[in-house]
């Protein structure tokens, strides 16, 4: 199993392309991308799969996988990949383990605030019905209520 993976430097939410390639013999249609040890701080996007065979009936051969991931935080490396498989002169199922690739993620997660201080100040600067209009008076707001609601966002 190799495994890369490009770009090595990429700012925060930039996906990264991970090229994984298993060779040897065996059923290669029932083979199964390897998996990210730890996936915390990860977005995984599902791989894709190309068969390049060795012989003329396809039991040996090349499978690569690419998998896109993105970081969701500051990360040094990609983890480890793992792929499992049965071996039949073993009987018995045997996992390989590729090694952390470096990596550099830079940029900072900021939290969104709530409610957006612009977009609130803007809807209460809009113009709206007149304080004295029959659309206030039915639906009993005074433009005192609309004031008390503005002091209440402490604009």
């Amino acid at each position: 199993m190799a495994t890369d993976a490009k770009p090595k430097s990429v700012q925060l939410g930039d996906p990264i392309t991970v090229t994984t390639t298993i060779s040897g013999r065996g059923n290669f249609d029932r083979v199964n991308a390897p998996l990210l040890e730890d996936e915390r701080g990860w977005h995984k996007y599902p791989p894709s799969s190309k068969f390049k065979q060795d012989d003329e009936v396809g039991i040996s051969g090349t499978k690569t996988f690419e998998m896109v991931v993105s970081p969701n935080e500051k990360k040094q490396s990609l983890p480890p990949l793992a792929f499992s498989y049965f071996d039949p002169t073993k009987e018995q199922y045997v996992t390989l383990h590729s090694e952390p690739t470096a990596i550099t993620v830079q940029g900072s997660a900021t939290a969104p605030t709530w409610p957006p201080s612009n977009l609130l100040r803007r809807q209460l600067q809009q113009p709206g019905p007149a304080a004295g209009s029959k659309f206030n008076q039915a639906a009993g707001h005074s433009l005192s209520t609309h004031r008390a609601f503005a002091n209440g966002w402490n604009i």
